[in-house]
């Protein structure tokens, strides 16, 4: 993601109109709008600005404009770093390609997650966190806003959550059942019917399998 659309996305969801961001950062409107249009990047100092502003890791603000390389930070002993996907995915890209998607990255503690999880040292299950949109699954514990950790890796079965995407219709977290050839996608949230797929109607194409949801409610 390009440094301009990535700041837009962080304003709107920090509900930050530009003029605020140059308030805050001791810049010009005309500055900022520059930014946003993509005519120009912030230098460091300005970046270290937007940082303060934004309330944004410094590591994810410079992996973002590729200043460095996400074996450039070192990670304290038990951490591990978790790729952060863009809430559009584009709808071609299978579950290999999602490196593509990438906005920035979150740390975790290894001890909180179910397994490990690949990163620069340490082979193992891919794992990328997306926010969660809407309130479908609230009956499951996940809420608009929270960060969900899925992988592609690991097999879904019946029952199990899911990050799925449905032709014409885009992605989508629900519980997923399958009846013979026909695939059901459940809310938790009583007032949404469920989603049935039916074999050569629709096309629907599960991208990861639901670890676990991060939330402060």
């Amino acid at each position: 993601m390009k440094f301009n659309l990535w700041l837009a996305e962080k304003l709107k969801k920090l509900g930050l109109t530009q003029r605020k961001l140059a308030e805050q950062a001791g810049v010009s409107p005309a500055t900022v709008s520059r930014w946003l249009s993509g005519e120009f990047e912030p230098d460091l100092a300005n970046l270290r600005k937007i940082n303060q502003v934004l309330g944004v890791p410094e590591r994810e603000l410079f992996l973002q404009l590729g200043l460095v390389g996400k074996d450039f930070f070192t990670l304290d002993e038990g951490e591990v770093m978790i790729p952060v996907l863009g809430n559009s995915i584009p709808c071609g890209k299978p579950g290999g390609e999602l490196e593509e998607c990438i906005e920035g990255y979150e740390v975790f503690k290894r001890s909180l997650l179910p397994f490990p999880v690949s990163d620069s040292s340490l082979d193992g299950i891919r794992s990328y966190l997306i926010h969660a949109k809407g309130d479908s699954m609230q009956g499951d514990g996940i809420r608009n806003g929270d960060r969900v950790l899925f992988s592609p890796d690991l097999e879904a079965r019946s029952g199990d959550i899911v990050i799925a995407y449905i032709e014409d219709e885009g992605f989508t977290i629900k519980r997923i059942f399958f009846q013979n050839s026909t695939v059901i996608l459940q809310a938790s949230n009583p007032a949404f019917p469920p989603i049935v797929v039916q074999p050569g109607i629709q096309e629907i194409r599960i991208i990861g399998k639901v670890i676990m949801h991060i939330g402060f409610h």
